[in-house]
């Protein structure tokens, strides 16, 4: 029995070794995360439109920051208010499809229009196929 258990444990080590390994820096790169994090609040407070769009999509999924839906519409809509194009082809989906957000074609259609303006791809895509129809 101990024979087993002392084997056991060698092969637990071995096994793990190579994953401790892999773990030295995480914290430190997680922390460099946390303040990219930082500074784009930071940006985006000052009106960084890029910044804000960014933050949106962090808070929509919950990714390095606790998800918020209310925050995530709220940073794109200031991403789109900066005239940032994926901020408002984003935002016109929300609109159109009425997520997170009482739903408004009209207005989703003008902000998919500005990005397609803008020369934003999808929106580009979305006014050929299926707004100018």
């Amino acid at each position: 029995m101990l024979r087993t258990l002392v084997r056991a444990t060698a092969v637990f080590l071995v096994m793990a070794l190579p994953a401790a390994a892999q773990d030295t820096g995480v914290d430190e790169e997680m922390q460099q995360i946390a303040t990219a994090v930082e500074g784009l609040h930071e940006k985006a407070e000052a009106g960084n439109a890029k910044a804000a769009f960014y933050l949106s999509s962090l808070y929509h999924v919950g990714m390095f920051v606790s998800p918020d839906r209310q925050k995530a519409i709220d940073y794109l809509q200031a991403a789109s208010d900066g005239g940032d194009p994926d901020g408002q082809y984003y935002l016109g989906l929300h609109h159109i499809n009425g997520v997170d957000m009482e739903r408004d074609v009209e207005a989703g259609t003008e902000l998919i229009r500005a990005a397609a303006e803008a020369g934003h791809h999808a929106a580009k895509i979305a006014v050929e196929q299926h707004l100018d129809k």
